[in-house]
Order: structure tokens, then C-alpha cells, then sequence
């Protein structure tokens, strides 16, 4: 039990809401929490808790590594370093204690992952690079063991425009969840030629930062609203950046749409970060998806099922794609489904 190695001070890699909840965790049980450790602040305390530097000695200290989103595995070489007595991962706890911690984004329902669920789309992923990452990933996911992500790299920036995502001339384009306009401002410079864009972001801030961004661009259609199987209002949480996203709980209302509605040409290529409405999206766009047969990169990680049923229903729509899978950090975001 790793519980019996923690003993003496105790120091958190991380400060977010994951250190924030273990830190109380840990000093409601009577141990020796002592801050956290972040060297890219200048703060002196986070939430009323010290900040530490990793220039201080940790040789006799426990450290916990509460990074979960894009660096897992810099931030466990770094933990190592630091050469503390002994070290874990938040994930350790939320496992055993999963009821008193904070709940980690972005799990919801992997405990529904069959292993012959996983197993069926394995099979049908088009390349090795592809089934390797899959299997990875999904473990990793369903065990929250970390080592199962020592094979990926932080490249957040590749994503959407790998080597087998190609078209002909004058493609066009739809940029679902375009946040800040970093997608189709990729898409213009690697494709100058392009037809069109349509370019769609719920969140009223970045729909007014990103059009500015796009300013430069021709032919792009925007639409300050979000994708969805039909067009509706539904509730939306805008307080979490790039994360913001349609929550029953939400604090505002947003209006949102269908692609099969808005959109009336041929589309070359589609694009999916919408925050867990991908497969909503999916099923708002069947006709646009079965006609034209386009490209589409996907975001899968929001939903565990979206593993597994998003593949599924766009190959009932188009048996002839080919699908690729590709993970682009060393945590729980940005896994991506191409299907060519």
C-alpha cells in the first residue's frame, strides 16, 4: 500500500485544484504537508499554502505529482531530479479514495470500457502507430497507471495536420471549437487555395478574440455558436477557458446548431474540439458526413465512450474510411480520431 511509504514531510508537484484537494486531504489526516513546488511562479504562496522551489532539498521528503493534463512524464523526470525519499501520483489517491478527492476531468465513464469494445477498434484502426497509442492510452486510462504514458511526447502543436490528412485544391474547411483561431489560421497557410472556412466558438470572448485573429482571412464564415443534433439553446459553463463547455449546471445559455443545417456545398475536411459534443455533432451532421465523405480529425478524450462509439457510427455513415489514432500529451488531453 503506498500509503505506508508516505512519512515525514510531504510536498505537492502542482499547483491546481487536484494539489489543492489532496493538500487538504492529507492535513485533515494529521500528515506533514509542507507546500507546494512550482519553479514558473513568482507567487510566494498558492491558496494560503507556501511555494517552493526545486533548488531546495527534498532528499528526506515525500513529493506527490498532482500534473494530470499535458506533462505527466517531464514532470515525473523532474520529480526524480529532485531525489526525494519517495514519490507518487495524484492518481494513487483518486483511485483509492475516489469519493474524498477531487474528481479528475475528463474520466467520466471509462469504468464502462469493455475489453472487447476496445479490442474492436483496435482491429480497425488503420495503422500499428495507431493501435499502440490506442492501447496506451485506454489503459492508462481505465488503470491510472502513468506508465502507460512514458511513450508520448508533449506536441500539442502537430495536431490536425499529419502527414496522411492531404487534399486537392480549394478544400473547405469547418472548424468546430475554433477557441482562439489556431486551427484555421494553420489550415490558411498549409492550404492558401482554400475555398472556405466556417468557423464556429460558443464562448462570447474568444468568438470576439478569435475573429480578430482571423481578421487577415478570406472567405470564412463565423458563427457564435456552438454544434450540436439540432439547433436549440442549451446550457453552457463559460468560466473554464479553453475547456468551456455545455453543462446542465451551466451559468448562461448558448445557442447551437447543426452542421447538416448551416452548411450547404461540398466540405473537405472537419474538425472536432467541442468539449464533449462531438458525438452529438457527428449525429447533427450524418447527411453532410455520408454525401461528401470528408476528412474529419475528432477529439475523442472529453467522454471515454467517444473511444468507442464515435468509430463506430462514422463507419456506419462511411464504411471506406480509413482511422487513425494519435495522442498528442503525456496526460489526459488531446487524443485525436482521423478518419481519411
Amino acid at each position: 500500500m503506498f500509503l505506508r511509504e508516505i512519512n515525514g514531510d510531504i510536498f505537492i508537484l502542482g499547483t491546481n485544484n487536484y494539489g489543492l484537494s489532496l493538500a487538504k486531504w492529507l492535513i485533515e489526516r494529521n500528515y506533514i504537508f509542507r507546500g507546494f513546488i512550482n519553479d514558473y511562479v513568482d507567487d510566494i504562496e498558492f491558496k494560503g499554502y507556501k511555494i517552493y522551489k526545486s533548488t531546495e532539498n527534498f532528499s528526506n521528503s515525500h513529493i506527490i505529482n498532482c500534473i494530470i493534463e499535458g506533462r505527466i512524464i517531464d514532470a515525473e523526470q523532474n520529480i526524480n531530479s529532485l531525489k526525494p525519499k519517495s514519490h507518487n501520483h495524484y492518481f494513487d489517491f483518486q483511485k483509492k479514495f475516489p469519493d474524498q478527492l477531487l474528481d479528475i476531468d475528463y474520466l467520466e465513464n471509462e469504468h464502462l470500457l469493455q475489453s472487447k469494445d476496445i479490442d474492436e477498434i483496435k482491429n480497425v484502426l488503420y495503422d500499428n502507430r495507431s493501435k499502440e497509442e490506442f492501447i496506451s492510452v485506454l489503459s492508462f486510462r481505465k488503470k491510472r497507471d502513468i506508465n502507460y504514458l512514458s511513450g508520448f511526447k508533449f506536441r500539442i502543436n502537430e495536431q490536425y495536420f499529419e502527414d496522411f490528412i492531404t487534399f486537392d485544391s480549394y478544400p473547405v474547411f469547418i472548424d468546430g471549437g475554433g477557441y482562439d483561431g489556431a486551427t484555421s489560421l494553420r489550415f490558411a497557410e498549409l492550404y492558401p487555395q482554400y475555398r472556405r472556412i466556417y468557423y464556429f466558438e460558443p464562448s462570447d470572448v474568444w468568438f470576439k478574440n478569435s475573429k480578430e485573429n482571423l481578421s487577415k482571412l478570406k472567405n470564412i464564415e463565423f458563427f457564435n455558436c456552438g454544434l450540436w443534433n439540432k439547433d436549440s439553446q442549451l446550457k453552457f459553463n463559460n468560466t473554464l477557458g479553453s475547456a468551456s463547455k455545455l453543462d446542465n449546471e451551466g451559468n448562461t445559455f448558448i445557442a447551437v446548431t447543426s452542421i447538416d443545417r448551416v452548411i450547404k456545398e461540398k466540405v473537405d475536411y472537419i474538425k472536432l474540439d467541442v468539449e464533449g459534443a462531438e458525438y452529438n455533432t457527428i449525429l447533427g451532421a450524418r447527411k453532410t458526413i455520408k454525401k461528401y465523405k470528408p476528412k474529419l480529425a475528432i477529439c475523442v478524450y472529453h467522454n471515454s465512450l467517444d473511444f468507442i462509439r464515435i468509430p463506430r457510427i462514422l463507419l456506419s455513415f462511411n464504411p471506406d474510411y480509413k482511422i487513425y489514432f494519435r495522442h498528442y500529451t503525456q496526460g489526459l488531453f488531446e487524443s485525436i480520431m482521423y478518419f481519411v
